[in-house]
């Protein structure tokens, strides 16, 4: 049995849960789970959980027994839910013009991850122009599917493109970066046209930075008028964006209208897929 090694927890209560059915959206992604908690009409936030877990197997991905850990460690099959939402964010995708997409994703999911065959291939369609093709581990999938039977389960990529070519917030926006624990995100329009997405592995400020003005200079944009704008659990005065801010004049921070009232606990920029989620199943 794999051993359950936490490195770092948070668990953050912002209402009384009242006795009604509720909604849960988690974000399973590298070595972390968070989780948020609504109400069914997804009007009040409850509370927002996080466990960091040290890895000791090889693999990037959650276990199945680390899930179980961390839905008993807050407690949260006491309750009833009216939604359950579990996005998995893993590099382990690819996108395809929907157009194009003739039945044969696994197969190119597979070529394009450079694997002989996988075993099962997940699409999200986005926009419904882009189908994003993942696949993710197999006895994961099934922990969640058992334990939730009803629960919505999609890629975080496909939550975060779908929410930067949708939200009004974020219309005036280039550039998206959405920094995880482990990984980063980064996204480019033009004209709320998807031109670019991609995962990075990160460890220190400088390999965030190494990315982002990369993507930047390959798709030959001007860094004294591209618009970007972040999301992460990050504080705003971390060193991180005073290096981003060096290079790119125009830099703003995510705002989320689920937190009315942010602290020093959690900013508005924080937690964007968790708190978000909900605006892309209207």
């Amino acid at each position: 049995m794999q051993a359950i090694e936490v490195k770092n927890k948070q668990d953050v209560h912002l209402q009384s849960f009242q006795k009604e059915s509720l909604n849960l959206y988690l974000l399973i992604e590298g070595h972390s789970i968070s989780t948020s908690i609504f109400n069914a009409a997804n009007s009040v936030l409850f509370s927002i959980h996080t466990l960091t877990f040290g890895h000791t197997k090889i693999g990037n991905e959650i276990s199945s027994a680390e899930l179980a850990y961390f839905l008993n460690e807050f407690e949260l099959l006491k309750h009833t839910y009216n939604h359950v939402s579990v996005q998995l964010l893993n590099r382990l995708f690819t996108l395809i013009p929907h157009s194009y997409d003739g039945g044969n994703s696994k197969e190119l999911l597979a070529f394009n991850l450079g694997l002989k065959e996988i075993k099962t291939a997940h699409t999200d369609l986005i926009n419904n122009t882009i189908s994003f093709v993942y696949t993710t581990d197999f006895e994961l999938l099934s922990f969640i599917e058992k334990t939730f039977s009803a629960s919505k389960i999609n890629h975080a990529g496909a939550t975060s493109i779908d929410l930067f070519l949708r939200l009004q917030t974020l219309k005036n926006s280039d550039v998206f970066l959405n920094i995880h624990s482990s990984v980063l995100e980064l996204i480019i329009k033009k004209d709320n046209d998807l031109l670019f997405y991609n995962i990075f592995k990160w460890d220190s400020n400088e390999d965030v930075l190494y990315f982002l003005l990369f993507t930047i200079e390959q798709f030959q944009l001007n860094q004294a008028t591209a618009r970007l704008i972040i999301a992460g659990n990050i504080a705003t005065s971390n060193e991180l964006f005073t290096l981003i801010k060096k290079y790119i004049k125009s830099v703003s921070f995510i705002s989320s209208k689920a937190i009315t009232k942010p602290s020093d606990q959690m900013p508005n920029h924080y937690y964007f897929n968790i708190l978000n989620r909900h605006l892309c199943e209207l």
